[in-house]
């Protein structure tokens, strides 16, 4: 259980840089493609609902996450 509150309280530094990384490449909403807006909004619910504490299935992760990010952040969570 003590390796479970560590992970909780422990940073995901690379999930953080990632995040910053893509807001420094912000565009317009309207510059965004329709399928862009709505992969946008999906993952802007995904991360208030992380960001309020909440669970996130690993299926809704794989879904609005590209591959390349998706495997960054199994790793991270491995480590």
């Amino acid at each position: 259980m003590s390796e479970w509150q560590d992970m909780q309280q422990k940073p995901n530094t690379k999930l953080r840089d990632l995040l910053k990384n893509k807001t420094a490449k912000t565009r317009k909403l309207s510059e965004l493609s329709k399928t862009e807006q709505i992969r946008l909004a999906k993952l802007n619910a995904v991360l208030d609902k992380i960001r309020r504490g909440k669970n996130v299935q690993n299926r809704r992760l794989a879904k609005w996450l590209t591959e390349e990010e998706y495997e960054s952040f199994e790793s991270d969570w491995e480590s």
